[in-house]
């Protein structure tokens, strides 16, 4: 029995937002039987996850198995994921293998351009809102203001680029 890959995802973490950690458990190929997973462990500081009664893993077989936890500080965290089962004649066994993981701060950077604009005779203003920070753009809006008076908004969304064009300003 052996610990393959442990995937992390999103590959650069931040902090405070959730982080899917995915060990592939794997019985060799050259097993003579399947063995009894009993439980599966992802551990750091403390537990961070657990799951039990797995089932029988039979030779050559693969089972990947998600944990999702939320680091509250940024830099490199030693997590541990441990496999506990029996084999085929019962004897108890624990296999382990360690994982680092190195999570950012989390930041919020966001960038507007605007350029006047002039079209068939039309004045407007050509704005781009541009992501910067290792925190994905969730909503939010672009407003151009006169006078202290709003003369137009648009909403931005996640994973997006933005143009806002507003004529004879």
């Amino acid at each position: 029995m052996t610990v393959g890959t442990i995937a992390v995802s999103p590959e650069n973490p931040t902090t405070n937002s959730q982080v899917t950690i995915t060990p592939t458990i794997r019985n060799a190929e050259s097993a003579t039987d399947s063995a009894q997973i009993t439980e599966v462990s992802v551990n750091g500081p403390s537990m961070l996850e657990s799951t039990d009664n797995i089932g029988r893993l039979g030779p050559g077989s693969t089972v990947e198995l998600p944990f999702s936890t939320v680091f509250e500080e940024a830099g490199q965290h030693r997590l541990t994921v441990y496999v506990r089962g029996t084999d085929e004649v019962g004897d108890s066994f624990v296999v382990e293998k360690p994982a680092y993981v190195t999570v950012e701060q989390r930041s919020i950077d966001v960038g507007v351009t605007a350029s006047a604009q002039s079209m068939n005779g039309s004045t407007g203003i050509s704005a781009t809102v541009t992501q910067y920070g290792s925190v994905a753009i969730e909503s939010g809006q672009v407003q151009i203001v006169r006078d202290d008076r709003v003369l137009t908004r648009t909403p931005i969304t996640r994973y997006c680029w933005w143009g806002i064009t507003v004529s004879n300003l």
